[in-house]
């Protein structure tokens, strides 16, 4: 990549990739933005400069240095994770590219030669199989046990992860068995029956934890123990989930929000309509469920045979 010339720029090209991130980031144009997308773009940046590119984090590169051939290679391992998190990551560093380009500092943006893949949504179910295998794998270690709880209501309630890990005990009614929840996303309020073995789990927390309000608490360090507990960050469900799954030698692609498209998927099969599934998922409209539902032999089959026999006009 050329750089623009001029001691002054010299100078600018000796910094890396996280200098620079941390410059945009005090900019007018970074500050303006909403509060949830300043946290977005500063959550995908912080994953996406650790990346390890050429033997070293993609944020520890001079940043006249970073090309297309660095950022094509850290784009692929970001699809792992998933189109839309690679495709996040990719425009959170597109900014900052923007920026040095602002300033002078570079003449071109590399990413620009990274091309989006497009985002075709996930497919991925759980079997009850491995459900029960990750959540008795949660269970056996105390250091696991609210990524268990937290799953298992994801597995059995069918709600976002965003909305679970900060599920609180004022929002749980031990005697009318139900959880309440408002949606983070959409706003929507849904009010939960909780069977029996998943209510006993929640008892337990609640003797454990009930001196402070997290259901699922993020468990603390040993060094850091006499400090307020809180919820699991964004990025930690994953980092602990990955090390259950590894544990349990589970598929690497399955992730704790497949099994909000599980609960739906086996709800439709099950004979259940939308508008009571709607009732427990949250959603406004029904075409919403069509990003979670997955087309099986045997659904097609039930509707076959229901309009197979019958006998109307």
């Amino acid at each position: 990549m050329q750089v623009k010339g001029g001691k002054q720029k010299m100078l600018k090209e000796n910094n890396t990739l996280n200098n620079y991130i941390e410059l945009y980031r005090k900019t007018n144009t970074f500050k303006t933005k909403k509060g949830n997308t300043q946290k977005d773009y500063i959550y995908q940046q912080d994953h996406s400069r650790k990346t390890v590119v050429c033997g070293k984090p993609l944020g520890e590169h001079k940043i006249h240095k970073i090309g297309s051939k660095q950022l094509n290679d850290a784009y692929e391992k970001w699809l792992i994770t998933g189109t839309r998190t690679a495709n996040s990551r990719k425009n959170s560093l597109n900014l900052v590219f923007q920026y040095c380009m602002q300033q002078e500092v570079i003449d071109s943006n590399p990413m620009r030669l990274v091309s989006s893949k497009l985002n075709t949504g996930r497919d991925t179910m759980w079997t009850k199989e491995q459900c029960h295998l990750f959540l008795d794998t949660a269970y056996s270690e105390y250091k696991w046990r609210s990524m268990g709880v937290l799953a298992q209501i994801c597995s059995e309630l069918a709600q976002r992860v965003g909305d679970v890990r900060k599920l609180r005990f004022d929002q749980v009614n031990f005697d009318k068995c139900r959880i309440d929840i408002e949606q983070s996303k959409t706003g929507a309020k849904v009010y939960l029956h909780v069977e029996d073995n998943l209510l006993s789990v929640l008892k337990q927390q609640k003797d454990t934890f009930g001196f402070q309000p997290y259901v699922c608490p993020r468990p603390l360090p040993i060094f850091a123990r006499g400090q307020d507990y809180t919820h699991y960050r964004k990025g930690e469900v994953s980092k602990f989930a990955n090390q259950i799954k590894e544990t349990a030698k589970l598929p690497k692609h399955l992730q704790i929000r497949d099994f909000r498209r599980t609960w739906v998927t086996r709800a439709i099969k099950a004979g259940a309509d939308a508008v009571s599934i709607m009732q427990v998922t949250g959603h406004k409209h029904i075409s919403s469920l069509n990003a979670y539902t997955v087309n099986t032999p045997e659904g097609a089959k039930t509707v076959l045979d229901k309009v197979n026999s019958y006998d109307g006009e």
